[in-house]
């Protein structure tokens, strides 16, 4: 582009300088701006990105379209959602009303996403769609829409380092990064510094009604020789401050020091350790201060463990009365370091009396209780405590579950972990002389009584699903019983009758690190199910049944949905053969 042509963008926009670098970043600029190209703007803070968006803009067919900066780490991670997509009334706590997002709203226009790369994950998903197909879904809607919106983004992180650690998803980038624009540095336009200090100087005198400062050569190669870790954004600071504070308006060498710090960040050098240790030290939001609550408490912990250790070993050893080693017997597994175990007393002795220092000799003095322990897991203990429990309630898992003070699911799912399952049945048959006939495997269902089964249709009831997922949702429902069972599906009438709604579906970043992006997300989902069997007295069940399952940012999405459908699937089917057995 011509020299005049780039001066007329300069001065339209406020930008000055005439680094080649800086030059090239405009006419890069400009040369994209007729097409629809995505735009990824890259530099470091204060450098002036903001700028090249609104060229982008200016020069393009949507010139007369809206134009929207939304700067995406102002925004917190619980609404970020609503404010790009929209939302509708309900969906949320405080959601009084729809509302309408800025792809919507920027229909036709451009949007400028600011500090992109402050996103988190589950918004970047759906940022990639809206960029492939130009369709999005307002939270707590299932209706698509479409928009035509282009996209200019800017960030100052470097993109490919928060692809490697899983803080951004790789195909985002590559989708936004379509014509990357590289804003220098202030440091590397060494030449403009004096421009813009003059520049800003003499904004700074006419806006307060003063004489303007001016520099000395040596001042001038002081102020290059410095490194501006700040940009161009610290650089205006220092001459508003220098020409509201000096009263000498000819500003020297060592005038200009005092204004320019020496422990700015970024100057300082720091060592691996310091840094590996700010990473540890660093709290991107309450879930990780609360790990590191918990993480300082287990360490307080197992100080303490160590100090009432040396205790108890000091007082044995200065006991006043004798008692050999061998009818001694502190195990050391009282205290362990391994916090994973813990110590179980297995027999209880009464405290022995107080020695009276003024009994006579011939007075036998009573020696100390014998105190034995043995080291268990805590996940020996929990699979005994429930064998015991099972045991005194005769199998009922209802019964035994309240006793334990948890849910009757979860110890279900504990007999499966702990392989209790063969145990669990046998406790059944040895108090019931009925026989069981409701496995959903085919093995033992009796086809004389029971023929025909129906599975209604299951409604989605849950904001943020994608439609397909309903219907897969349903077939593979069906498939599961057509192919592990010869019941025959029916559309009404059944002997046994499945019919639910699908009621949540969420994703939770997990494993959060220092700058508030997740390596991990936890897809959740909620089934409301309700069963009934026509054919026999057995009560109804009906359950809300939650699956999850965590997956990384490599990983392929649907494929993770595919498996926690499944998954889910054979929750509700284990629910209903064991629900209808604990019924017994």
């Amino acid at each position: 582009m011509a020299k005049h042509s780039l001066q007329q963008v300069k001065q339209r926009f406020g930008i000055i300088g005439n680094d080649p670098k800086l030059d090239r970043a405009i006419d890069i600029a400009l040369q994209v701006a007729p097409t629809d190209l995505s735009v990824l703007i890259t530099g470091e803070s204060g450098t002036g990105k903001e700028n090249f968006p609104q060229i982008v803009h200016q020069y393009s067919n949507r010139k007369h379209g809206p134009y929207f900066a939304i700067n995406c780490g102002s925004i917190p991670e619980g609404t970020i959602d609503s404010e790009l997509f929209g939302h509708e009334k309900g969906s949320f706590t405080g959601a009084t009303g729809t509302r309408i997002g800025y792809f919507e709203a920027a229909d036709g226009g451009t949007l400028f996403l600011d500090e992109v790369g402050e996103l988190p994950l589950p918004t970047q998903a759906r940022l990639l769609r809206v960029l492939e197909s130009g369709e999005f879904i307002k939270v707590g809607s299932s209706k698509v829409e479409k928009t035509n919106v282009r996209v200019v983004a800017a960030t100052n992180l470097d993109m490919v380092k928060a692809v490697e650690r899983g803080k951004f998803r790789e195909d985002l980038y590559y989708r936004l990064n379509s014509v990357p624009i590289r804003i220098p540095p202030l440091r590397d336009r060494i030449e403009d510094i004096p421009l813009l200090f003059r520049k800003f100087a003499g904004d700074c005198a006419e806006k307060y009604m003063m004489p303007s400062i001016a520099l000395t050569d040596d001042a001038k190669e002081r102020l290059k020789n410095y490194r501006w870790p700040g940009n161009v954004r610290q650089l205006k600071n220092i001459t508003e401050q220098i020409s509201v504070i000096e009263q000498e308006r000819l500003i020297t060498s060592d005038i200009l020091q005092k204004y320019l710090p020496n422990n700015e960040v970024g100057m300082i050098p720091v060592s691996v350790h310091q840094i590996q240790e700010s990473e540890q030290k660093s709290f991107a939001n309450e879930r990780e201060i609360l790990y590191q609550v918990l993480f300082d408490m287990k360490k307080d912990i197992t100080d303490l463990k160590h100090v009432v250790k040396s205790i108890m070993e000091d007082s044995a050893q200065h006991t006043p009365y004798n008692t050999s080693s061998s009818e001694m017997h502190h195990s050391s597994s009282i205290i362990t370091n391994d916090n994973t175990r813990v110590s179980v007393p297995v027999k209880y002795e009464a405290m022995p009396k107080k020695i009276a220092l003024d009994e006579p000799e011939g007075n036998n003095i009573q020696e100390a209780a014998e105190y034995e322990e043995s080291a268990l897991s805590i996940s020996d203990v929990e699979k005994e405590m429930i064998m015991k429990a099972l045991e005194r309630h005769n199998g009922k898992r209802k019964l035994a579950a309240n006793d334990l003070g948890i849910s009757e699911r979860t110890l279900y799912r504990k007999i499966k972990e702990y392989s209790l399952f063969f145990i669990f049945l046998l406790l059944l048959v040895s108090v019931s002389s009925c026989r069981i006939s409701y496995s959903f495997r085919g093995t033992s269902i009796n086809y004389d009584l029971t023929k025909t089964l129906q599975i209604t249709h299951f409604v989605n009831q849950a904001p943020l699903v994608y439609p397909p997922l309903e219907q897969r949702f349903n077939e593979e429902m069906k498939d599961m019983f057509t192919r592990n069972t010869r019941l025959q599906l029916v559309n009404q009438n059944g002997d046994m009758e499945i019919e639910g709604e699908i009621v949540g579906y969420e994703l939770t970043p997990m494993a959060v690190q220092e700058d508030a992006f997740a390596s991990e997300t936890k897809l959740t989902m909620t089934v409301r199910m309700r069963f009934r069997n026509n054919k026999t007295d057995v009560p109804d069940i009906e359950e809300r049944i939650s699956a999850n399952r965590t997956f990384s940012s490599s990983e392929v999405f649907d494929s993770v949905q595919d498996q926690l459908l499944n998954e889910l699937i054979d929750e509700i089917v284990d629910q209903i053969f064991n629900a209808t057995m604990s019924n017994w």
